[in-house]
């Protein structure tokens, strides 16, 4: 991907001249462009797991690395560094105390309060609210599985929550199970900032994203890993205290229920859920990052 990109952000830096770059660190064809133009770069690393990747997967940081330093010099960037991540600013999107990292150079952005469109007028509000003042939870696990897995997971859900003293909003096709609990409100979309504040806490895939607007609310979390950098995200929940932690082939109806029962009634998960959100709070967001940008024009690089 990056080796057939490179030619069109090429050409897009001749046209637009820009003073500052900003590429995504799985596009380090953008990192790659800027240096050779001698254009100062920030990285935005949206999955915080590569930073670590260092230290957790020596082997495969250093293979990585080598195949980037090999694309950089068939693309005429000579020297033995990656360039991948910008060494004068990284814009981390979540907090050192979740991360539990302090790269050298970062800045650490937390997510900022304002919010992305949605489909809030889709969402059934009106079942929603009407409801018994019965704890609220949030069950989703992104749009990326198949609908074997997806069906398998959701059929544990729906035996280990359906008629519990529970409101449970799962995100998912309403014709994955022919069935549904008559507690369970289910949509394949969800306005999910505006629905967080009126959540007990969320069941998740461990997505980053969606661990990260659940913290922001302050919300606890019961994360099951599927893929990806999802069990990286995971273990930060579980190190920072704001929830736990099931095995996605292996967990039982019967784990998930006790551990939302957990999660829920002992107060220690959502007083460290709480501190999260403190510091993504200060963490300083979009404001933040755009000092650092600010302050890259007119660096030589």
């Amino acid at each position: 991907m990056n080796r057939y990109m490179f030619t069109g952000i090429n050409d897009q830096l001749d046209k637009y001249q820009p003073d500052v770059l900003i590429n995504d660190h799985q596009l380090f064809a953008g990192a790659i462009a800027a240096c050779r133009k001698n254009i100062p770069y920030a990285t935005s690393v949206t999955a915080p797991a590569a930073l670590d990747t260092q230290w957790e997967l020596p082997g495969i940081f250093e293979w990585e690395n080598k195949k980037i330093v090999a694309l950089q010099q068939e693309l005429g960037l000579e020297g033995e560094r990656s360039v991948a991540c910008s060494s004068s600013a990284a814009l981390v999107f979540t907090s050192r105390e979740f991360s539990a990292t302090d790269p050298a150079g970062s800045l650490q952005a937390g997510r900022p309060g304002d919010q992305y469109p949605t489909h809030l007028n889709d969402f059934d509000w009106e079942t929603f609210h009407s409801r018994k003042p019965l704890p609220k939870v949030l069950v989703s696990i992104g749009t990326t599985f198949d609908h074997a897995y997806k069906r398998a997971f959701f059929l544990k859900v729906a035996e280990a929550l359906g008629n519990v003293a529970l409101n449970v909003v799962v995100v998912s096709e309403k014709n994955l199970l022919d069935e549904w609990p008559p507690n369970f409100i289910v949509q394949s979309r969800v306005p999910q900032l505006e629905l967080l504040p009126w959540l007990d806490m969320v069941v998740c895939h461990g997505g980053h994203n969606t661990v990260c607007e659940t913290l922001l609310f302050g919300l606890p979390l019961v994360v099951i890993p599927i893929a990806y950098d999802q069990s990286h995200v995971a273990s930060q929940v579980t190190r920072a205290g704001c929830g736990l932690r099931l095995n996605f082939r292996r967990f039982k109806p019967t784990d998930l229920k006790n551990a939302i029962h957990t999660v829920i009634h002992e107060t220690q998960y959502r007083a460290a859920a709480g501190r999260i959100r403190h510091s993504f709070e200060q963490a300083g967001g979009a404001a933040a990052a755009a000092t650092v940008l600010e302050g890259l024009e007119g660096l030589n690089m």
